[in-house]
């Protein structure tokens, strides 16, 4: 046996766990780009600061409902029921305010195009048959 020895075959012959990173990674990035698109956007930002205030009045409910004696899971389960609401409200107000923004603008004008007569007489000389 000298500096050259190869033993045998390769025992593993898939990709491993690399391939599925690889998969999902594949699968994922187009989702990924489009929530950070959705995210950026004026409504996106709106949703976003929705759900933070809604997250931080609801902690200090839960807190508030610890500290006057109720149970931790009547506490949660009330402010589960506030959150229900108040989500279908600032839904519909925002989807309101997005409709109204959107509805106000006109559509863009759009004009004729012109061509020039040299890319007409292109045309002209492409619809030629092959027998001409």
């Amino acid at each position: 046996m000298g500096p050259f020895f190869h033993g045998g075959q390769r025992i593993q012959r898939g990709r491993g766990i690399g391939g599925l990173f690889r998969i999902a990674s594949k699968l994922f990035k187009p989702l990924a780009s489009l929530t950070v698109k959705a995210v950026k956007s004026p409504a996106g930002k709106q949703i976003v600061n929705a759900v933070k205030n809604q997250a931080i009045g609801s902690s200090i409910n839960v807190a508030r409902d610890l500290a006057s004696g109720k149970s931790v899971k009547e506490s949660l389960k009330d402010e589960f029921e506030n959150v229900k609401e108040n989500t279908k409200r600032k839904v519909l107000t925002l989807g309101a305010d997005y409709l109204k923004d959107n509805n106000s603008a006109a559509p863009p004008k759009r004009g004729k195009k012109h061509f020039s007569s040299s890319r007409k007489k292109l045309k002209l000389k492409r619809k030629r048959d092959i027998f001409d």
